[in-house]
């Protein structure tokens, strides 16, 4: 996957973010206490690569539908 520019509302990370409802509705799905590690995966335009598994199942659980590029290459972040 591409790496957009820092900050870009239309790279991957804020993509997926928006599929949940928002950055803070997607770190509550994720059980995360806060928003901050998402806000960072979009402001960075990067996922790390051991969080694709707690995405994916989450949005699967949830009935989100993901945005079909999200499925990263083995060995890369988004």
């Amino acid at each position: 996957m591409e790496t957009t520019r820092t900050g870009d509302r239309n790279n991957l990370p804020w993509r997926i973010a928006r599929a949940f409802g928002g950055i803070a509705p997607m770190a509550a799905a994720l059980g995360h206490r806060g928003h901050t590690t998402v806000y960072g995966w979009c402001k960075s335009g990067r996922i790390p690569p051991w969080r694709w598994h707690e995405i994916h199942s989450t949005a699967t659980r949830l009935s989100i539908e993901l945005p079909a590029d999200c499925a990263p290459r083995e060995g890369v972040a988004a």
